[in-house]
């Protein structure tokens, strides 16, 4: 993918979000992991990279602990692998009930365009998530507030959702992934033993 291209999509998405979501709907979809591959992928690296230097080699002053914490880089890795593939699942899952409920909400089918969709909204996250290079960091509730806001600029634009029903499917989109998020998140931390400083978050 052009670098270019790449970063301009970044900056459309954080300032023109309708003319970005009327460019995204326009690209052909046919393989959706190459899809990923190509749009997505880099935006998860960027995450799950910041955050394995941020616990190995930045660390964290923990209270009640002595000097800096860090993670032993066996452990980190095994966190950042899981969140990577939890990343990855979080996408295709929320991107599957999207389009499984869509109807309900008066807006057509579109397994290429809910995948579009539930994959871009979470760029904030994927991007705010780069400060996990300082773990002390959590900026995640104001990417969380950006994402729900893409979503409701992108659910007319992909999935045709009239207007006076896009501020509820938004909502329950919302809550469904961040809940998938939460979980995802804790069960990392648990499987891990990341702790509470280092572990993944928000």
């Amino acid at each position: 993918m052009n670098i270019d291209v790449f970063i301009d999509r970044i900056l459309e998405l954080l300032v023109n979000p309708l003319g970005e979501w009327e460019k995204i709907k326009q690209n052909d979809t046919d393989d959706l992991w190459r899809y990923l591959l190509n749009h997505l992928t880099p935006m998860i690296l960027l995450n799950v990279v910041s955050y394995f230097i941020g616990v190995v080699f930045v660390g964290s002053k923990i209270s009640g602990a002595s000097g800096i914490q860090y993670l032993s880089w066996p452990r980190a890795l095994f966190a950042a692998m899981l969140l990577a593939a939890a990343y990855v699942g979080i996408i295709f899952a929320g991107s599957k009930i999207v389009n499984l409920i869509v109807t309900s909400f008066a807006s057509e089918q579109d397994e290429n365009n809910a995948f579009k969709l539930v994959g871009f909204s979470l760029y904030p996250l994927l991007i705010f998530g780069s400060l996990h290079i300082i773990p002390s960091i959590k900026a995640g509730i104001m990417a969380g507030f950006y994402g729900v806001y893409l979503l409701y600029t992108g659910l007319p634009v992909l999935m045709k959702t009239p207007k006076e029903k896009s501020a509820t499917f938004t909502l329950v989109i919302s809550l469904t992934i961040i809940g998938m998020i939460a979980l995802a998140f804790s069960l990392i931390n648990i499987v891990s033993g990341a702790g509470e400083i280092l572990g993944v978050g928000v």
